[in-house]
């Protein structure tokens, strides 16, 4: 049990760091949302106003609509919004379960955002940028922890440790790059 407080504590202080490196980019709010998910969260657990599912559910929304924010203009975005709200509001009055896929569900788009943003910057550049590819990385990691955990409790539990240790070093890596590092473009014609 000592384990397991560790890494969630580890992992709450290392994800403020990539926000504080992100500061004034285009994902800082993304990053901005996941750094205080954690903490916000927990606090509102033990002071008994929402159970843990709930306050991820909210910022799972969030981090989804800090990305999708930018887009705002377009019909098809709104729906998408719309939609999640309405997803997010039914799930925080149902099951637990209910819940984790709702959390699966916000992070599948948000995957998925950062699927077609990798494939527009190597269209456009020709260039894959790994600040990308650890972004989808990060999110098939939140994806599969939540369907771990939906899916069996005893292993679930201890692949929710495994992976929020796996994601402490994915914080490390955004607390050391941007997304417009030169130094993480790799040419495709190269390999």
């Amino acid at each position: 049990m000592i384990i397991s407080y560790i890494i969630i504590f580890l992992s709450m202080f290392f994800w403020i760091f990539p926000a504080v490196k992100q500061y004034r980019t285009e994902l800082f709010w993304y990053f901005l949302a996941l750094a205080v998910s954690d903490p916000i969260s927990l606090m509102f657990y033990y002071a008994k106003i929402l159970e843990p599912y709930k306050g991820y559910n909210i910022f799972a929304f969030l981090t989804l609509l800090s990305l999708y924010g930018f887009y705002h203009k377009k019909t098809f975005v709104r729906i998408i919004l719309l939609v999640s709200f309405i997803l997010l509001i039914l799930s925080l009055l149902s099951s637990v379960s209910t819940q984790h896929i709702t959390i699966v569900l916000f992070h599948v788009m948000i995957f998925l955002f950062f699927v077609v943003k990798s494939i527009k910057f190597i269209a456009d550049s020709g260039k894959l940028n790994l600040f990308h590819i650890f972004l989808i990385l990060y999110e098939t990691t939140i994806i599969l922890k939540m369907l771990a955990q939906l899916t069996d409790s005893n292993n679930g539990v201890t692949f929710f440790y495994a992976t929020s240790t796996f994601e402490i070093l994915i914080a490390i890596f955004f607390s050391m790059f941007k997304e417009n590092d030169s130094r993480l473009l790799v040419g495709l014609k190269s390999i």
